[in-house]
C-alpha cells in the first residue's frame, strides 16, 4: 500500500476551489455583518443572518454541511481501499 501524498487533479481541483470560494464567501459576509451592525447600523435581520458570532444561521449552516461533506469523502475512501 502506498502512502505517497498525490496531488488534486482535475475534478477534485474544481471542488477544492469551489468550497475554498464559497468558505471565502460566507467568511467575508459574515465580517460585513459584524462590522455593518457597529460602523453603519446594518438590519438586525441581515446581521443574525450572517454574524459570525451567531448560531442558526448561513454560517453555522455551512460550518455543518461542510463537516458532513467531509465525513462522506472519508467514507468513499475508506471503502475505496478495501
Amino acid at each position: 500500500m502506498s502512502t505517497a501524498l498525490h496531488l488534486p487533479t482535475g475534478s477534485t481541483r474544481t471542488a477544492l476551489r469551489a468550497v475554498a470560494a464559497t468558505t471565502g464567501l460566507v467568511s467575508a459576509l459574515g465580517l460585513l455583518a459584524e462590522l455593518g451592525e457597529y460602523l453603519w447600523g446594518a438590519p438586525e435581520a441581515w446581521v443574525e443572518l450572517f454574524s459570525l458570532s451567531y448560531e442558526a444561521n448561513v454560517p453555522t449552516w455551512y460550518a455543518s454541511v461542510l463537516l458532513v461533506g467531509c465525513a462522506a469523502v472519508c467514507l468513499v475512501l475508506r471503502r475505496s481501499t478495501r
